[in-house]
């Protein structure tokens, strides 16, 4: 039997994907290390009300990547930078069936027989996305480069 979470979803250091759930019962299917989860909410909803707990609105870390990085589009967001937790949609946010990656938890990225892409994470699980390869790991850079931005500078050594 399928365990849907009432509750709010809290993303974590743990959550690898967020795909839309297509499910009567459920909207949001969560891909975590080890486990899949079932949230009653949209993910728009989860990642707007994560940002807010993470220290801004949704709406101001995208507003911001923008204007520090230049990225117009599918940006990837901060959602808590103090912890390197960072996210990317694959279209875009508004559309039903974007999927947000987090992309520390990638470990490649393959073109299906069909032109899609197979992302592989790092514990094993794998989702299969109608994005292509190149899109996909562009959006893993430039994620990388807006944590770098985004951590402050107490994240770093002395």
């Amino acid at each position: 039997m399928t365990k849907i979470l009432h509750n709010d979803y809290v993303i974590n250091r743990n959550t690898q994907a967020l795909l839309p759930g297509m499910h009567m019962d459920y909207d949001t299917k969560v891909i975590e290390t080890n486990q899949i989860l079932y949230v009653n909410k949209r993910i728009i909803e989860i990642v707007k009300n994560d940002c807010l707990e993470g220290g801004s609105t949704y709406d101001g870390r995208r507003i911001a990547v923008t204007k520090k990085m230049g990225f117009g589009r599918k940006q990837p967001i901060p959602i808590y930078p103090h912890l390197g937790i960072i996210a990317f949609p694959t279209k875009s946010p508004d559309t039903y069936d974007c999927v947000w990656i987090f992309p520390q938890h990638v470990k490649r990225i393959i073109t299906t027989p069909t032109g899609e892409s197979e992302i592989f994470f790092k514990d094993g699980q794998s989702i299969v996305v109608n994005e292509s390869r190149f899109v996909l790991e562009k959006q893993i850079q430039r994620s990388a480069i807006c944590i770098l931005i985004f951590r402050g500078e107490d994240s770093f050594p002395a």
